[in-house]
């Protein structure tokens, strides 16, 4: 399980932080079988600023038999997936004071696994605040 945590509160430098997020994540993913996505908006926990989830690693209907071409093509086309949905992150609003990451740590930690997943891999969060 990997996490991204984009601030989009003014506490961030705009310019840094997505400087940040579009150099360091497409690397930091590779390492990932599954990642998060969490947007710091000054009230996370009840915000309405989320992105999907992205299951990088192959399932077992996709991949029965553990075919490692399969398992890169299908990593492939989900890694696509993960800057293009951390990056709409920074246009979320901001909806109160402060800044509250936990809030939404618990909610990745309360769907993870997520249905289909063939591995516990765990790794810390890649974060875009300054």
């Amino acid at each position: 399980m990997c996490g991204v945590v984009v601030d989009s509160t003014s506490y961030a430098d705009p310019a840094t932080s997505r400087n940040d997020v579009t150099s360091k994540l497409p690397d930091f993913a590779q390492g990932c079988d599954w990642i998060g996505f969490a947007a710091v908006t000054g009230s996370s926990e009840s915000s309405s600023c989320r992105q999907d989830a992205v299951a990088i690693a192959a399932t077992r209907a996709e991949n029965p038999n553990d075919n490692p071409v399969i398992e890169e093509r299908v990593r492939s086309h989900r890694l696509t997936e993960v800057l293009p949905r951390a990056v709409k992150l920074f246009d979320c609003p901001a909806e109160g004071e402060g800044s509250d990451v936990l809030g939404r740590r618990a909610t990745w930690s309360s769907r993870w696994p997520p249905n289909g997943s063939r591995t516990g891999h765990t790794r810390s969060s890649c974060s875009a605040t300054s």
